[in-house]
C-alpha cells in the first residue's frame, strides 16, 4: 500500500511538472509558421528582432530630424522636422504593437518604405529643403536591418519583399502626418485562426503580454518627447499661422487617448492574466485525473502480467531441475560404476604385482642363503687349514717322545664334518 502511494504521488509530480513544462516550452505559431514551415526564424525570435529594431528607428529618425532642427532657420522645415519625428515614431510603435509578429514586422518594413519613397518624390518640392538628402539617406540606413531580417527567412519568404513594393505603390503617404492604409483590411477574410488549446493560448498570451510591456517601456520613454515636440510644433505653428493650430492639437489629443487606451490595458491585464491561470489549472487538474486513472489501469494490467509470467517462470524453473536432477543421477551412477571398475583392476594389478615382489623376494632370500652358505663352507675350509697348519708347526722333532694324536685328529674331523 505505502509503495502504491509512493507511486501515485511520484506519478502526480511528474505530470504536474510535465504540464508546467509544456506551458512554458509551447512555440507561438503565428502566421510565420503557417506561411513558411521552414523558416530560420520563429515568430518568438522575429518578435524580439523587432522589438529591438524599434528604438532603433526612433533614435534614427530623432536625431536627423534633431540636425534639421538645429541646423534650418525656415520655419517650414523646422515644422517638417518635429512632424516628422513626432508621427513616424508613433507610426512604428503602432506597427510593431499588432498581435502577430509577422504582420507587425510587414507592417514597420512598409512604413519605412513608404517613408523613403515619400522622400523620393521628385514631383513636389521637397519637404526638408536641402536637408532632403540627410532625410533620405537616414530613411535608407533604417529600412537596411528590415531587409537583412528579411535574408533571414527562407526563400519562400522572399515574396513578403514583393509584397511590400506592391502595397507600398498602392498605398503611398502623402503627407508627414503619416495616414497609411490598413494592413489587414485587404486580408482580413483570408486569416484563419488555428485551433489551440488551453496550454498554447497561455503560452502566446504569457510570450506576446512580455514583448508588449517592453514596448510600452519604449514607448513610455518617448510620450515626453512627443508632448514636447507636440509643444514646440504649436509654437512654430503659432508663429507662423493660427490656422495651423488645429492639426497639432488633434494629434495631441490621439496621443492623449491612444494613452488611456494603454491604461485601460494595462488595468485588465490582471484579471486576464487571473482568468487563464484558473484555465491552466482546470487544465492540469483534469489531465492529472486522466493520467492517474490511466496509470492505474496500466498497473493493473502489469500486475496481471507479472503474475502470469511469474507462474510460468516458476514452472520452468521446475521442470529443469527436474531434468538436472534426473541428469545428475545418471552422471553419478556412470560415475560410480567407472570407479568400481577402476578399482577392481587396481586391485588386480596390486595383486599381480605383489606375486610377482614375492617370488622375485624368495628369489633373493634363496639366491642369498646359497651365498651364504657358500662362504661359510669357504671360511670354515679356511679354518681347518689354518690349524693344521699351525698344528704342522707345532710337531716336535724325531727325538721328542711322540704324542698321540691320533684321538684329537679323530674329534677335529668330526667337528669339520658337523660344521659341513
Amino acid at each position: 500500500m505505502l509503495a502504491r502511494w509512493i507511486l501515485h504521488i511520484s506519478v502526480l509530480a511528474a505530470t504536474i511538472l510535465a504540464s508546467a513544462g509544456c506551458v512554458h516550452l509551447q512555440s507561438q505559431m503565428g502566421l510565420l509558421e503557417e506561411t513558411a514551415p521552414t523558416s530560420k526564424l520563429s515568430s518568438r525570435k522575429l518578435r524580439v528582432l523587432l522589438t529591438d529594431y524599434v528604438p532603433r528607428f526612433a533614435t534614427g529618425v530623432e536625431q536627423c530630424a534633431d540636425r534639421i532642427l538645429a541646423e534650418a532657420s525656415d520655419v517650414e522645415v523646422r515644422r517638417n522636422a518635429l512632424l516628422w519625428k513626432s508621427n513616424a515614431i508613433s507610426a512604428c510603435f503602432s506597427a510593431a504593437a499588432r498581435h502577430d509578429p509577422l504582420a507587425a514586422y510587414l507592417d514597420v518594413w512598409i512604413l519605412n518604405r513608404q517613408m523613403t519613397q515619400y522622400f523620393e518624390q521628385t514631383s513636389a518640392a521637397p519637404v526638408f529643403g536641402n536637408w532632403q538628402p540627410l532625410a533620405l539617406a537616414t530613411s535608407r540606413e533604417l529600412e537596411a536591418p528590415l531587409e537583412q531580417i528579411q535574408s533571414m527567412l527562407d526563400a519562400n519568404a522572399s515574396n513578403k519583399g514583393k509584397f511590400v513594393e506592391e502595397f507600398t505603390r498602392l498605398h503611398p503617404i502623402t503627407s508627414l502626418y503619416f495616414e497609411r492604409a490598413s494592413l489587414a483590411a485587404p486580408f482580413i477574410e483570408d486569416v484563419r485562426d488555428p485551433a489551440r488549446d488551453v496550454a498554447n493560448v497561455v503560452a502566446e498570451f504569457s510570450e506576446d503580454l512580455g514583448e508588449i510591456q517592453r514596448l510600452s517601456a519604449l514607448y513610455a520613454e518617448f510620450v515626453p518627447k512627443q508632448a514636447r515636440w507636440q509643444a514646440e510644433l504649436l509654437f512654430l505653428s503659432a508663429a507662423d499661422d493660427t490656422g495651423l493650430l488645429s492639426q497639432p492639437l488633434q494629434s495631441m489629443a490621439v496621443a492623449s487617448q491612444a494613452m488611456d487606451r494603454l491604461a485601460s490595458t494595462f488595468e485588465t491585464i490582471p484579471q486576464i492574466v487571473e482568468r487563464e491561470h484558473n484555465a491552466v489549472r482546470e487544465l492540469i487538474q483534469d489531465e492529472r485525473s486522466e493520467v492517474i486513472h490511466r496509470i492505474d489501469q496500466m498497473r493493473n494490467t502489469t500486475v496481471a502480467d507479472l503474475r502470469l509470467e511469474g507462474a510460468e517462470l516458476l514452472r520452468t524453473i521446475h521442470d529443469e531441475r527436474t531434468a538436472f536432477d534426473h541428469n545428475l543421477h545418471e552422471v553419478v551412477g556412470r560415475s560410480l560404476e567407472k570407479a568400481d571398475e577402476l578399482v577392481c583392476q587396481r586391485g588386480r594389478e596390486l595383486g599381480d604385482a605383489a606375486d610377482r615382489v614375492a617370488k622375485r623376494v624368495w628369489q633373493q632370500i634363496v639366491h642369498l642363503s646359497q651365498v651364504g652358505g657358500m662362504i661359510i663352507l669357504a671360511c670354515v675350509v679356511a679354518i681347518a687349514l689354518a690349524r693344521r697348519l699351525l698344528n704342522a708347526r707345532r710337531r716336535p722333532s724325531r727325538h721328542a717322545r711322540p704324542v698321540r694324536t691320533d684321538a684329537s685328529e679323530s674329534q677335529q674331523h668330526a667337528q669339520l664334518s658337523r660344521a659341513a
